[in-house]
């Protein structure tokens, strides 16, 4: 399986989607599974933004709302969608 990145690097940009994993794609939504909260943002490749409904299967979802969440979640683990950058000091 390879990776498709491109519709969460559109939303998010490249430098906030480290901390995803690629889980695949089923019914031409791309699952990504953030490493901390084990949140799921469902794109397609439009980026158009679904949850799973059990009974329905992905429903039509707000990205903003979604992505809020997964940052509220964040916050309470004292983290951020931003990766950090080192720091380089001298000896």
């Amino acid at each position: 399986m390879n990776p498709i990145w491109k519709p969460l690097e559109e939303k998010l940009g490249p430098d906030r989607c480290v901390g995803f994993m690629y889980m695949g794609r089923v019914n031409g939504v791309h699952q990504y599974k953030h490493g901390i909260t084990r949140t799921y943002i469902n794109l397609d490749d439009q980026g158009n933004c679904y949850v799973w409904n059990q009974t329905l299967g992905f429903v039509n979802a707000d990205f903003e709302v979604e992505l809020s969440g997964l940052e509220a979640d964040l916050r309470k683990c004292n983290e951020t969608l931003e990766f950090p950058t080192m720091k380089i000091t001298s000896l």
